[in-house]
């Protein structure tokens, strides 16, 4: 009897030390990935914000690795390519530039 204790003990302990390493996982997988938003031009001359979400921080990284991926357009159907990446921010952060700001104001969520 006292040895059948002893495993249920050792198997409720094991339980429990599983669902403490799981939900550890669970919050680092959610910090790895990070909400940025990109001010950049497109193939047909306009600058917009682009949002994204990406598994770094390095926003240095992902400004040069977006250069010619197709983004959608607000109020179109169509897809234009991102030929210049001007500067990526974390999604709660402001842009440097004055007109990236106004035009981040101005863009949907």
């Amino acid at each position: 009897m006292k040895n059948y204790l002893k495993f249920i003990l050792l198997v409720i302990l094991s339980c429990s030390a599983l669902v403490t390493q799981i939900t550890l996982a669970k919050s680092e997988i959610r910090e790895i990935r990070n909400n940025v938003k990109c001010h950049v031009k497109l193939e047909n001359g306009d600058s917009i914000i682009s949002f994204w979400v990406i598994a770094h921080k390095n926003l240095n990284q992902h400004e040069s690795s977006i250069i010619g991926t197709s983004v959608s357009v607000e109020d179109s159907l169509d897809e234009f390519m991102v030929i210049k990446a001007h500067q990526c921010v974390l999604e709660e952060d402001q842009f440097s530039d004055k007109k990236a700001r106004k035009l981040d104001e101005n863009t949907a969520r």
